[in-house]
């Protein structure tokens, strides 16, 4: 038995149409990707710009000893949850005196106490402070 030629084109126009949809699908995830990197390239100047507020901020006093500008070695790791650098874990031990400083402050408080800064300080192997 053959198939009857209407139900052949039937078949084709429906695998036309899913070929359509994949392809359409694929560019649509392609996009939503883009846009991904993109938010997550933007929390990254913000954080990086935020550090850099703190450090025109901060009083003479706290200059000698605490430098939010080196922190920004951080931003990625901060911003996006992944693993900090050694140079972010090795500035993160030399600053710990300087966290609740920097939590207080109402332009990085909540860059600094963020659950990715927390699990930052717990990857450096740094006791997230109380303050």
């Amino acid at each position: 038995m053959q198939a009857s030629p209407d139900g052949a084109g039937q078949a084709r126009s429906l695998l036309s149409y899913s070929l359509l949809l994949l392809l359409l699908a694929r560019r649509q995830i392609k996009r939503v990707i883009g846009m991904a990197m993109k938010k997550q390239q933007q929390e990254q100047v913000v954080v990086a710009v935020a550090l850099l507020l703190l450090v025109a901020s901060a009083g003479c006093a706290s200059a000698a000893s605490c430098s939010v500008g080196q922190l920004a070695v951080c931003a990625p790791a901060i911003s996006s949850g992944s693993k900090p650098s050694p140079g972010c874990c090795s500035n993160l031990k030399a600053q710990q005196s300087c966290f609740c400083q920097y939590i207080k402050n109402p332009s990085l408080g909540r860059y600094v106490n963020s659950p990715n800064a927390r699990k930052t300080l717990t990857s450096c192997g740094i006791t997230p402070p109380r303050c």
